[in-house]
């Protein structure tokens, strides 16, 4: 470590979206610096927010209706290389503004590295560097199975991206070989203990003899929970199930008001900040195929049931897992029930699914990125 200077002990994490798998990623990161280098300040910025708040509820809500109902347009327009090439003249004029405003807090703080696990804060802080020639380090932390094109840029000094495959795509497209770190999409430590935190979950009283069945669909909430409830419900097998409508209020009311029906004991659940104990209580995971859910559950060796994706970057997700043959991937939600059901009767049926997991997890990623960044400052 080099710098001595109260401003070169500073660091900015940046996200976009409050509570999305970005979020969780830096918030990941930011506990991993406190372990990796804990003399370093760490600076949390949801960029949108920092931007605007109206404009960032605005885009928020957008999104959410686009992938509610839009899902075709989404996966052909994620990744294209046409429609990156339209855009970037549009994405020119949008940061300019934006440039401003994050100029003059980088300024106050003159951080020694900016870390961004979404594209559009890393892209203004390339803007930057390339401008004013700013001597700090900038990293882009990519938070899913895929990269997409916006993410080529300048003045970029590391990549850290989940898999081999996403590495000899950046090649591909000219970045060169040793500004990218295979480690694995960061989320939180603790996954990286799981064993004792099992050992700590047994004195809570549950009857581990009952299986648990964990049914999610991301912090928002998307997707066809109460649906696949109900069909989970008419096995007649016994098992418990945990259910996480994360802000969907809607969608967590429906069902406050059903459970008292169900055969099957069930728990409903808003939003949570810590899904780690429920995760590792659980015997099966039913959810689609989000970047931190998707690793946090191959970390702790949690067989996943997918049911469907947003498309864009989750139809890459979902690809990439089906590829390495950890997942169990059903295209009905009728056809779930049939899974569940050979999962909960044969003790064998998981286990080259969680063998594939086991491969290709990596608990230790926001960990391993922070301890890397860390040496390079």
């Amino acid at each position: 470590m080099t710098g001595t200077t109260k401003s070169a002990r500073k660091a900015f994490i940046l996200y976009s979206t409050a509570d999305s798998g970005h979020c969780m990623a830096a918030m990941s990161l930011a506990k991993s610096f406190k372990i990796k280098e804990p003399s370093l300040e760490i600076i949390l910025i949801n960029a949108l927010e920092f931007i605007s708040p109206t404009f960032a509820n605005f885009a928020h809500g957008l999104y959410i209706w686009f992938i509610k109902n839009s899902r075709k347009i989404h996966d052909s327009l994620w990744g294209n290389q046409l429609f990156y090439r339209k855009a970037n003249p549009i994405k020119k004029i949008l940061l300019a503004p934006t440039y401003r405003k994050f100029k003059k807090y980088y300024d106050e703080h003159k951080p020694c590295v900016v870390i961004c696990t979404q594209v559009v804060p890393c892209a203004v802080f390339s803007a930057i560097r390339k401008k004013s020639r700013e001597a700090f380090k900038l990293y882009a932390v990519i938070t899913d199975y895929d990269v997409h094109p916006f993410w080529l840029m300048d003045n970029v000094d590391g990549y850290f991206v989940a898999t081999d495959e996403m590495k000899d795509k950046l090649i591909s497209n000219d970045i060169p070989a040793d500004k990218i770190i295979v480690s694995g999409i960061p989320i939180d430590p603790k996954f990286s203990t799981a064993a004792t935190l099992i050992k700590k979950e047994l004195v809570l009283g549950h009857n581990f003899a009952v299986p648990r069945i964990l049914l999610m669909a991301g912090s928002m909430g998307v997707g066809p929970l109460d649906i696949i409830a109900s069909e989970l419900d008419k096995l007649d097998l016994n098992f418990e199930l945990q259910i996480v409508c994360g802000k969907n209020k809607r969608l967590k009311k429906k069902l406050d008001k059903r459970s008292a029906n169900f055969k099957h004991k069930v728990e409903i659940y808003g939003f949570l900040d810590d899904i780690i104990t429920l995760m590792l209580l659980a015997n099966l995971l039913i959810t689609k195929p989000g970047g931190l859910t998707s690793s946090e559950a191959l970390a702790i060796g949690l067989p996943m049931i997918i049911y469907s994706s947003v498309g864009g970057q989750e139809s890459r997700n979902l690809e990439y897992l089906q590829n390495q043959e950890a997942i169990y991937r059903v295209k009905k939600i009728k056809d779930i029930r049939v899974t569940v059901r050979n999962f909960l009767d044969n003790n064998n049926f998981s286990q080259k699914i969680i063998s594939n997991a086991k491969k290709i997890s990596r608990p230790n990623a926001a960990l391993d990125i922070a301890e890397a960044i860390s040496k390079s400052i």
